[in-house]
This record gives structure tokens, C-alpha cells and sequence, in this order.
């Protein structure tokens, strides 16, 4: 029910994000797409994210966190309209999902290879998604995190015994 009330409310936050990417990409490019309209995307697809996986819906994380770094990056030209809109959304589509997956080459090929992006191109995404990375999966916050998750739930299970 709250998923499809943030579906009807969001339209760009249904499925995983494969019909939306490219239309999003396309019109970002343009300016018709409205920061707003984005920004509030991204958030609900955020949300509809932690309510499916945390409700036990079938699918994963990482497409969806794919288009959520998209829709960041075209915000981030739209705000900054003098970098270049390739660069912006490349680093933004490998870089925002690379914090949490733990797979940060496999992200820079990905938006590499759709992009199509050279040697000189690579090098500003590979920072992007070495830096995400490492600040959040590498340094142990996320484990950090998780273990913290999982001591409060062992102590609730104590509780109610």
C-alpha cells in the first residue's frame, strides 16, 4: 500500500529504475526536468527502497541505487551547469551506489562502458567510486553500523525473554 501510494505520489520511483534512467538522463540534459521534481525523487525512491527490502519484496539494492545516483548527478549539473553533464552523471551513477556495495570496479565499468567514456574520462570516475568507497565500506562505518543493529536486536531479544 505505501508503495504504491509513493508510486502514484513519485512517478519516477517505480520498479528499479530501468524505464526511468534514460528518459531521466535525456530531459536532465535539456533543463526540463525541474531540480525539485528530481531531488524529491530521489528521496522517495530512497524511502520506497527501505520499505521493500525491509518489508522482504523480491529484488535487490544496487539498480536501484544505480538510478538514485543518477538522478543526483543530472541534479548536480543542473546546479553547476559549467562541469560537464558526462562527467556529472557518470561520477554520481558509479559513485553514489559504490558507498554501500561492495563491488567498486564492477560501478566504474558499468558507467564506463554505457558512457563510453576514455582514459582521461575514467580517471575522475575511478576517484569517485575509490573515495565513496572507502569512506564508507572501507573505513568500517557500514560494519560498524551493522553490528551496532545487530547488538540492539540481540538486546530487544533478551528483553522479551
Amino acid at each position: 500500500m505505501r508503495t504504491g501510494t509513493l508510486s502514484w505520489v513519485c512517478p519516477l520511483t517505480v520498479g528499479d529504475g530501468n524505464m526511468v534512467l534514460a528518459p531521466t538522463i535525456r530531459f536532465g540534459a535539456l533543463k526540463e526536468l525541474s531540480t525539485h521534481l528530481l531531488i524529491t525523487s530521489a528521496f522517495a525512491k530512497m524511502l520506497a527502497l527501505a520499505v521493500s527490502m525491509n518489508c522482504g519484496f523480491v529484488g535487490g539494492f544496487v539498480f536501484p541505487m544505480i538510478t538514485i545516483g543518477g538522478f543526483a548527478g543530472v541534479v548536480a549539473y543542473q546546479l553547476y551547469d559549467y562541469l560537464p553533464f558526462g562527467l556529472c552523471v557518470g561520477c554520481f551513477l558509479a559513485g553514489v551506489p559504490a558507498g554501500i556495495c561492495p563491488m567498486p570496479f564492477t560501478l566504474l565499468c558499468i558507467s564506463v562502458f554505457c558512457f563510453y567514456f576514455g582514459l582521461f574520462q575514467t580517471v575522475p570516475l575511478f576517484i569517485a567510486v575509490l573515495t565513496s568507497y572507502l569512506i564508507v565500506c572501507g573505513s568500517g562505518l557500514f560494519r560498524a553500523l551493522a553490528d551496532r543493529g545487530e547488538f540492539a536486536a540481540a538486546e530487544r531479544a533478551r528483553e522479551q525473554q
